[in-house]
């Protein structure tokens, strides 16, 4: 019985090759599980990422309901007129804050989800962030001009947007992190050409506002 047993077992496909065997790691259509703990877990949310998700979502829905009462409610605000004497028309301001306040929310979501487009709103809101503050480094000479501002006013308004712009572009950075992209599920994502495709955008926008002043 023994020798028979054995003899069945050598009588195996001679055209079946280790690489056509089911049982082979090769075979599979994927090398790696498909269900279990490794596939169904998703990445960890970075502590710095969650601290984001809540900064956005609160800060969001306040400049939301800001925009909203000052540009519906209050059209009249001595905000407006402040802004329009230095040449900023308030449509212009509404749809900038309203940018910004939609930007926070969906950013904010998107965190919470851990989702591609999460990553490429939050992206672009801190580089159009860091853009926007760095523009009103070069305004103060018109405010100055206006409003006779004096030069410790100017030395405040310089160090004010200065700060910004080196913490946007920190927050900027963050998101660039191996550990952050792949909460988000972009670790295979070229840096380079993400940050080119963030620029190209801050730039069209920037252009459209412009088109939107003239």
């Amino acid at each position: 019985m023994v020798y028979h047993h054995c003899h069945a077992v050598n009588h195996a496909d001679p055209k079946q090759t280790p690489k056509d065997s089911p049982t082979t790691p090769d075979s599979e259509p994927n090398a790696f599980p498909t269900d279990g703990p490794e596939a169904t877990t998703p990445a960890k949310r970075p502590v710095g990422v969650a601290i984001l998700m809540v900064l956005h979502l609160i800060g969001g829905v306040l400049l939301l309901g800001m925009t909203i009462f000052l540009a519906v409610l209050d059209p009249e605000a001595e905000f407006w007129q402040m802004m329009q004497q230095v040449g900023l028309p308030q449509v212009l301001l509404v749809a900038g804050m309203l940018l910004l306040s939609l930007l926070a929310i969906g950013s904010g979501v998107g965190m919470w989800l851990g989702t591609r487009w999460g990553w490429w709103l939050t992206a672009f809101y801190y580089a159009y962030s860091v853009a926007r503050n760095a523009s009103a480094l070069l305004s103060p000479g018109m405010i100055a001009e206006e409003f006779g501002e004096p030069e410790e006013g100017l030395t405040k308004h310089y160090l004010k947007f200065g700060v910004r712009v080196v913490i946007h572009a920190l927050l900027l950075a963050y998101l660039f992190k191996q550990n952050v992209l792949a909460y988000f599920g972009m670790s295979g994502v070229s840096k380079g050409k993400s940050f080119g495709a963030l620029a190209l955008a801050v730039v069209a926008l920037f252009a459209l506002f412009f088109l939107l002043g003239a």
